[in-house]
């Protein structure tokens, strides 16, 4: 009995503090601009934890206070984050071969090409279809193309790789195309001011295909007049973006 108080009283000890110094954590992985990062891989590099990130980017963890956990996704620079606190963690990557100082940005086009030459099988996959699984001729059904189609975990797998890879050409494109210096030049921001505004008022990969330079011109001077008239309606808007405006 008195072996068994001591166990009692080391475990209500302990665990109080083991629970106090590592606790579960959630963060949010996205690009550059805001886009969410679909199935990244987060990991501790104390614990050798790796959790892969979700739908939207969204992940947990389990942390202690000074932990440092690395991000890595392809097409995007690793990223180094330091555990300063539990609050839920918002982490930015940098798609990789575009400069932030410079300006000096890979060309999208040799990007892409250079992208689907090293990751082909992955951007071309797709699944094997019903007449090349089913033949009416002897043998009635294709085993190689059936294990294709019932491999499900593996096929999740390439679909969410390729879905990684299309989304980071997607955001070389909107990098090439709708760029610091061309939205300066129509909008007249600079400093914070420009990189408030080419976060909230970002157009789609979608609209970039079709439009010309003078349809993303009237866009930026369009977006312009909203971004002012939102600024003027905030009681206190930032004073970093006040000073960085035209």
């Amino acid at each position: 009995m008195k072996i068994l108080r001591l166990y009692t009283c080391f475990f209500c000890l302990v665990l109080p503090m083991v629970a106090k110094a590592q606790q579960t954590i959630f963060g949010m992985i996205s690009g550059k601009y805001g886009t969410r990062i679909d199935a990244a891989e987060v990991r501790n590099l104390r614990t050798g934890e790796i959790i892969a990130a979700g739908k939207n980017g969204n992940f947990k963890i389990n942390v202690e206070l000074g932990d440092r956990l690395t991000c890595t996704a392809p097409g995007f620079l690793d990223t180094l984050v330091i555990v300063k606190n539990f609050q839920p963690l918002i982490i930015t990557m940098n798609a990789s071969g575009i400069s932030l100082k410079t300006f000096t940005r890979k060309d999208y086009k040799t990007d892409s090409l250079a992208l689907r030459v090293t990751y082909g099988r992955n951007m071309e996959f797709k699944l094997p279809p019903w007449y090349k699984v089913v033949n009416v001729f002897p043998p009635a059904v294709q085993l190689n193309n059936l294990q294709k189609v019932l491999s499900f975990k593996g096929n999740k797998r390439r679909f969410e790789f390729k879905k990684r890879l299309l989304d980071h050409e997607r955001e070389a494109y909107l990098e090439e195309t709708y760029n610091s210096p061309l939205v300066e030049q129509y909008s007249g921001f600079r400093g914070d001011t420009l990189e408030w505004f080419m976060h909230q008022y970002r157009p789609s990969y979608e609209f970039l295909q079709n439009a010309t330079a003078y349809d993303l011109a009237l866009f930026i001077k369009s977006s312009k007049e909203q971004f002012l008239d939102s600024l003027s309606r905030q009681k206190n808007p930032p004073d970093s973006v006040l000073r960085g405006g035209s």
